[in-house]
């Protein structure tokens, strides 16, 4: 689900706007944890675990757009380099973490701390995350300042010329180009 969770997301993401897509996966990836963490039985864990990975993946197709939106292009792949390898040390730092939850409590409060800390930024976010959306087509006026809580609104991204079948099917559609099947294929193997 982590693999394919964005052929969701991004189209969802053009539609409604980055910010209520972010917080929809946070708060689906908290519940997913929580549900890890009162498995009782390795069926049961196991499909908790493949059901986090939707609202995972949303990361993976938030941070470029968010990057896209607000730095210019000459920088981008400063900001983009910081951001995979946070999360690439999130490989090697989160098993050293795990380890001693698990040795100190027990397994489950590995999803326990896991819920806790996406739970925590979702409130952080909640008060600080903005939406990055091209707002040109929302503000009439441009010398206009928005207050800190109009750009907190949900329906700040919304755009009503979207289509989530079209931005789905062109997702699809860009799967098929070679570049993109050799790198999926090396990655996953």
């Amino acid at each position: 689900m982590f693999g394919v969770g964005d052929i969701i997301w991004v189209p969802l993401m053009r539609v409604i706007g980055k910010r209520p897509v972010y917080l929809l996966a946070m708060l689906g990836l908290c519940m997913m944890n929580v549900w890890s963490s009162e498995a009782r039985s390795y069926s049961e864990l196991l499909a908790a675990r493949i059901c986090s990975g939707f609202p995972a993946a949303a990361a993976d197709a938030t941070v470029p757009a968010v990057v896209a939106d607000m730095v210019p292009a000459k920088d981008r792949g400063h900001c983009m380099m910081i951001f995979h390898l946070a999360l690439t040390s999130g490989l090697f730092v989160g098993p050293l973490i795990n380890a001693y939850l698990i040795q100190g409590e027990n397994w489950r409060w590995m999803c326990y701390f896991l819920a806790i800390a996406v739970g925590i930024v979702f409130v952080v976010a909640v008060f600080t995350i903005r939406e990055t959306s091209d707002i040109k087509r929302h503000n009439s006026d441009p010398s206009r300042k928005r207050s800190h809580w109009e750009w907190m609104s949900l329906t700040l991204g919304f755009n009503r010329d979207a289509s989530f079948l079209r931005a789905f099917l062109d997702i699809l559609g860009n799967a098929t180009y070679p570049p993109l099947i050799w790198c999926s294929l090396t990655i996953s193997i």
